[in-house]
């Protein structure tokens, strides 16, 4: 963490390379490598289109690239001995891909997490307030998206916005919840087990919850509902898939053809681990977690790009509605 800080320094405004020095890091032949690294980033934003789409509260979309790929160089411990051409070559491909990966996901996701979104706030706005479970590794993404429009009306309503509740728009307090509950779990483990998991995470029957998968079946939000003891119907109702079979399974709006240009990309993303190969008794918190592996430095990397792109989409879009109304509202008060 130390090293990746001091190169984002370096990165950021070529600054004196004393954080460096004072690491062992020997900077002759690197400070050259580095200048042509910061350069590549720069250059990358020239044609970006969306590095604008900035705001006061958010870290600038340049500074986190300039982390990522300081923390993507330490992993590959290329700072230690001579940096290649080779190297260099890996870095630019690695920035060009991540910014594609970004665009991408703009593109082909944040319609489909729209979509999902409106559906479960139509069900808010009718007064419910469910618990919506985001399941991982694939469901990482749309909580990502979620989460940050939670904090963005949160932080907003804090500025005195208020709140509609039950008869119009802005609702607050979603709370998303992202659970990691993988095939291993759910082939492997006693229902005992099974039930004090869900029990940890706040997962029960009384917090009306929502389950959200890319899909295609939903056997595990199956599953876990029928340990809540949940009815068929219920369970029925309480599925949202992006592709499904079953037309009251997938969210709302979704073609039921989309799994194949559509779904299987999602689920291709990059991910921070790998599948959970097994369980263990956390010794700090008492609690059952998963154990996975890390992915490599570079799918880390692009996991990344697309969190930003996904929290900086909504955050920002989530400001810009709740500005609005608040214009609005002061409009009608001045009349």
């Amino acid at each position: 963490a130390k090293m990746s800080s001091a190169l984002v320094e370096f990165l950021d405004n070529q600054a004196y390379p004393g954080r460096l020095e004072q690491l062992g890091i020997e900077t002759n032949q690197l400070l050259p490598w580095l200048a042509k690294v910061a350069k590549m980033i720069e250059a990358e934003f020239v044609t970006f289109k969306y590095s604008n789409d900035e705001s006061p509260e958010l870290v600038p979309l340049k500074k986190n690239v300039q982390a990522f790929v300081a923390r993507y160089m330490v992993q590959k411990g290329w700072l230690v001995g001579e940096f290649e051409a080779a190297q260099l070559n890996d870095i630019r491909e690695l920035i060009e891909e991540g910014f594609r990966r970004y665009e991408k996901v703009l593109e082909i996701d944040i319609p489909l997490y729209d979509k999902l979104y409106e559906e479960f706030d139509d069900l808010r706005k009718n007064g419910r307030r469910p618990l919506e479970v985001y399941l991982g590794r694939d469901g990482v993404y749309a909580w990502l998206g979620r989460r940050a429009q939670d904090v963005a009306r949160r932080r907003i309503a804090s500025k005195n916005i208020s709140e509609r509740g039950t008869d119009g728009a802005d609702i607050l307090a979603i709370n998303p919840k992202y659970m990691v509950y993988p095939r291993y779990f759910r082939d492997n483990l006693k229902t005992e087990v099974k039930q004090e998991f869900l029990a940890q995470e706040g997962i029960t029957k009384e917090a009306d919850p929502l389950f959200y998968d890319t899909g295609y079946t939903g056997t595990i939000p199956e599953q876990i509902m029928e340990i809540m003891d949940f009815s068929p119907e219920e369970i029925e109702q309480r599925i949202r898939l992006l592709s499904a079979s079953a037309d009251n399974r997938r969210v709302r709006g979704v073609s039921a053809n989309a799994r194949a240009n559509i779904i299987e990309y999602i689920e291709s993303n990059a991910k921070l681990e790998k599948s959970a190969v097994g369980l263990v008794i956390d010794e700090k918190t008492g609690k059952i977690r998963s154990v996975a592996e890390p992915t490599d430095p570079k799918e880390q990397f692009y996991f990344m790009m697309i969190k930003q792109a996904i929290t900086r989409h909504y955050w920002l879009k989530e400001h810009d509605r709740f500005a609005q109304t608040e214009l609005t509202d002061q409009a009608l008060a001045a009349k």
